[in-house]
């Protein structure tokens, strides 16, 4: 702690020095051409403390994902490598990264659009890296040199983490994998924070990078979720935690902003109106999802069928029944590799599984759902595992 602090006050020194503001009109005037703008030491020490001092608001529960991240972000830089956490949208990646980054120094945090091209992802790094305001300047050489001088100080790299967006249809992925190749070969630890539709598949095909898998979360870790406990006594006493967790699954997201953000903007509103309304909308959402798709791609029709009677699909049997490729992005299947190294196909989300399993045209009704769910002690009905 004492370390930090004296690093602290020599950074706003050298900031607050008059030779250093001075030297960024002088360096580019200096000569006929103009000459690299020399940030270094002290940039690298704002960058540095700037994350070391900021607060997490919510702390993950996924604690063995937690420990696999910071096993990757620690692995030594090798030339062009970096790190992918991917999962489903809303299964808790970011908090789970940030988790793992708590009071971690030089965290440097990006948004990246879908169709964003290499040379502008790189551009933002380095604008927010070496902390030049010029966009005629190279930023290469400023940023390689913050690196260094942060490597120095604080014995870890800089690390960037790029949070991707989901693709949409008709859509091109942002070019994430040649964009952290560039940053990582800077001297930068480069963490990619994907969804499902967010990155190429093509681009996770290399050997370069460290992969973290995250998968939904057990019923039992929902339920056990210390920010949920209300919500889910209140199910419980509404007889609806067989229906919500058909519904929503192992996706903290659906639980936080479908159910209980509402909830807790609804003083006296009883919470099976809005758990019913929750699931029913996800339902709808599956329902028109599926449909576009199938418009889209009558082609999948077969494979779409086979979900009427399996929960999951082996990818080798898909190709020995010579299904068409399935198209990517999409929001009703999703490729899993599982513990045994067998690749699988699952529905989307549990929403999607009941559409496929049910063939529902239609969002059925409250009483038809509750029916399909009863609430039980003794046994409990999964569509999805």
């Amino acid at each position: 702690m004492e370390y930090s602090h004296y690093v602290l006050q020599l950074g706003q020194w050298v900031m607050n020095h008059p030779f250093y503001s001075f030297s960024f009109p002088v360096t580019m005037m200096i000569g006929s051409k103009f000459l690299p703008i020399r940030v270094g030491i002290g940039r690298s020490i704002i960058v540095g403390l700037r994350s070391r001092i900021q607060n997490v608001e919510v702390v993950s529960d996924r604690k063995n994902d937690v420990v696999n991240i910071r096993t990757v972000i620690n692995y030594p830089i090798k030339h062009g490598s970096f790190a992918i956490v991917s999962g489903a949208k809303g299964i808790g990646k970011t908090v789970a990264i940030n988790t793992a980054l708590i009071h971690r120094c030089g965290v440097v945090k990006m948004e990246v659009y879908a169709g964003a091209t290499a040379s502008s992802i790189v551009n933002a790094v380095l604008d927010e890296v070496s902390g030049i305001p010029y966009s005629f300047v190279n930023k290469s050489p400023s940023t390689h040199r913050v690196a260094r001088w942060h490597a120095r100080f604080f014995r870890i790299p800089i690390t960037v983490v790029l949070q991707a967006a989901e693709v949409q249809k008709d859509k091109t992925y942002a070019e994430l994998v040649p964009a952290a190749r560039r940053l990582t070969n800077l001297g930068l630890k480069v963490v990619i924070d994907a969804s499902d539709n967010s990155i190429n598949p093509a681009g996770k095909l290399s050997l370069r990078e460290n992969i973290v898998a995250m998968e939904p979360m057990s019923r039992s870790q929902i339920e056990s979720i210390d920010e949920l406990t209300d919500v889910i006594k209140a199910l419980e006493n509404e007889k609806l935690l067989d229906v919500v967790w058909n519904c929503c699954g192992g996706v903290p997201q659906h639980y936080f902003n479908g159910i209980k953000i509402v909830w807790d903007d609804r003083p006296g509103q009883n919470i099976r109106t809005i758990a019913l309304g929750y699931c029913m909308q996800e339902i709808d959402n599956a329902i028109v999802t599926y449909t576009d798709f199938l418009l889209t791609y009558p082609e999948q029709g077969k494979l779409l069928s086979e979900f009427r009677n399996h929960q999951q699909i082996h990818i080798h049997d898909i190709k020995d029944k010579q299904y068409p490729n399935i198209p990517t992005p999409n929001k009703v299947f999703r490729k899993i590799r599982t513990e045994s190294k067998q690749t699988i196909i699952v529905p989307a989300s549990n929403a999607m599984a009941l559409v496929l399993k049910y063939q529902w045209k239609k969002t059925p009704s409250e009483d038809e759902l509750l029916r399909l769910f009863p609430q039980s002690t003794t046994e409990k009905k999964n569509v999805m595992k």
